[in-house]
């Protein structure tokens, strides 16, 4: 691991994207030392985030989750002030997981990728 720290010190990060924070609900802001949010991946149907559930943009502006959701599309590159609202839930698979035939999947998750400030 110090090989790799050596080498993002030496030559920076080497991806459009550095950090991941999952959201699962609450309200977050990105800002200080969370800032930097550049895009999102959404996982989960409409259903699963309430109707409150919003993304707020870095210069005004608010989209519900439950909108994106419902897009023919996961990633979504956006400049992320906030997350708000209610999201998580699970559904459950019979007979898919060795815990005893259940398997639980976490739903309505939203992944916040961090940009890379050093590469344009």
């Amino acid at each position: 691991m110090s090989e790799l720290k050596n080498n993002i010190r030496f030559h920076g990060h080497p991806g459009k994207f550095k950090r991941v924070t999952k959201w699962t609900g609450g309200q977050v802001t990105f800002t200080g030392t969370n800032y930097g949010a550049g895009a999102l991946i959404i996982s989960g149907s409409q259903t699963q985030f309430d109707q409150e559930a919003y993304v707020k943009l870095t210069d005004g502006g608010s989209i519900l989750l439950r909108d994106l959701a419902a897009a023919n599309d996961d990633f979504f590159e956006l400049s992320v002030a906030e997350l708000s609202g209610s999201g998580a839930g699970e559904s459950i698979t019979p007979g898919a997981a060795p815990n005893k035939g259940i398997e639980f999947i976490q739903t309505g998750v939203v992944y916040v990728l961090h940009r890379n400030t050093t590469t344009s």
